[in-house]
């Protein structure tokens, strides 16, 4: 009898085991499809990639927001006038402050993400653009209104700093298409 209840038990647990990986596999699925909603794009590489980098469903709108990061850090310090900008443009997304979304912006904003960083998400946008088949004018557009929202000299001079100008360029560049390069040429 002893026998018997071993084999017993150790069915259940294979079946217990089962059932746990079923429901995780199914929890993953759930969360994959959630991201695939929050972000537009039902491309399960891309949905992964985001995932890899860190975001999640509730955290995913930021992504379009990044390169806009990276061009206030461009000069070392994000000035009051390029948070605003960031904040207004956050907001046409639909990220409000205190979200999970708003809380992982203003993290962003307070300290510089890693080049790294950047370098990943430009891929990962570059993908959804693409398969969204969208152009990366307006996520251009808008690095262009950070760099322009704090510079100068009393009002005088360029807006745009060269380490701003040099961000915009290498985000234009890994877009890598011909209708970006319009707003990159409106810099000069």
């Amino acid at each position: 009898m002893n026998e018997e209840r071993y084999f017993q038990e150790r069915d259940e647990e294979m079946r217990a085991a089962l059932r746990e990986k079923l429901e995780a596999q199914a929890n993953a699925m759930a969360g994959q499809e959630k991201m695939a909603a929050s972000v537009g794009v039902t491309d399960e590489q891309i949905v992964a990639e985001i995932e890899a980098l860190g975001f999640d469903a509730d955290t995913a709108p930021v992504l379009h927001l990044m390169p806009l990061v990276a061009v206030a850090w461009a000069d070392g310090e994000v000035q009051d006038e390029e948070r605003e900008v960031i904040l207004e443009a956050a907001g046409n997304h639909g990220i409000e402050p205190g979200s999970p979304a708003g809380n992982m912006l203003a993290s962003l904003l307070e300290k510089r993400p890693a080049d790294v960083v950047l370098g990943q998400v430009l891929t990962v946008l570059q993908h959804m653009l693409a398969v969204k088949g969208m152009q990366p004018d307006s996520v251009l557009k808008a690095c262009e209104d950070v760099a322009a929202a704090a510079g100068g000299f009393f009002g005088f001079g360029s807006k745009v700093s060269g380490d701003e100008e040099a961000v915009i360029k290498k985000i234009s560049k890994s877009f890598s298409s011909a209708g970006s390069q319009k707003v990159t040429d409106q810099l000069k």
